[in-house]
């Protein structure tokens, strides 16, 4: 079968919403971002709120349903994807306009509750931050009072899902590593935790395109998953580095793996 040829999107500053000043400073530029979108009465299919998660820290969460849910009155308890943006520690948000589409487009189509986090980023913030900040989200979900994750979630049937940087985050909290290993999950044969996962009877879904030059390195790492006895579920195609959150086509294929894996996973 051909390969399928896809056009990467151009932006306009090759620095994207960064400028550097001098002493060593920096100023971000305005992006384009989605307000959440809490009205049940609405029209979209997915509703969402944000919630702090450290104030000092200027962290938080944004949490989508799908409305059916609230609107229904429903009180079945969906499995939950906590999701870390792409962006490479340095640019983007939860709330940028294609992560957050990608985020409605996980909680509409597979029926899920779906939790992004909005994480620190470089180089205003160096590691370990972005790490920090992905295991606090993880206990602000065994700790939380809030209303919609106790109504509507099974805190017990938990997804971590990444783009890009996000797949090394959710990696790593996965793990509860701490040992700045973090460009690299071969170090030393692999995370200590890597026993504990095939203890508990994790399993893993990998992603990659072929023109991300990341690529062989995900092969790699699901062929380490596997022979470490960790279940492992493989998708590769065509594409660039993150286009799910650029090309729909990619996003939807996407969703209907994560859904086959977490039909082939839930508890």
């Amino acid at each position: 079968m051909a390969s399928q040829c896809f056009v990467r999107p151009t932006f306009d500053n090759p620095f994207l919403n960064i400028e550097e000043l001098p002493g060593d400073t920096i100023v971000r530029k305005p992006e384009p971002l989605t307000q959440a979108n809490s009205d049940p009465n609405g029209t979209s299919l997915v509703i969402s709120k944000d919630v702090d998660l450290d104030i000092n820290k200027k962290t938080w969460l944004r949490i989508y349903v799908p409305r059916r849910i609230i609107t229904n009155h429903d009180d079945e308890k969906l499995p939950v994807i906590f999701y870390y943006h792409g962006g490479g520690f340095v640019f983007f948000h939860a709330n940028s306009f294609f992560w957050d589409l990608f985020c409605q487009g996980l909680a509409e189509n597979l029926g899920v509750m779906v939790i992004a986090l909005e994480f620190r980023l470089a180089p205003e913030n160096r590691l370990s931050a972005a790490y920090d900040d992905a295991m606090d989200g993880l206990y602000w979900i065994k700790s939380t009072q809030d209303e919609w994750v106790q109504k509507y979630s099974d805190v017990s049937n938990v997804y971590l899902f990444g783009s890009s940087c996000g797949g090394n985050m959710a990696y790593h909290a996965g793990t509860l590593d701490h040992d700045h290993e973090y460009s690299n999950p071969f170090l030393n044969g692999g995370s200590k935790h890597v026993d504990d996962m095939v203890a508990r009877g994790w399993a893993v879904l990998v992603t990659g395109v072929s023109e991300d030059p990341l690529v062989d390195n995900a092969h790699n790492f699901a062929n380490f998953m596997e022979e470490k006895g960790i279940k492992t579920f493989k998708l590769f195609g065509d594409g660039y580095h993150a286009i799910e959150g650029f090309e729909p086509s990619k996003a939807t294929t996407l969703i209907g793996a994560t859904k086959d894996f977490i039909c082939a996973t839930k508890n």
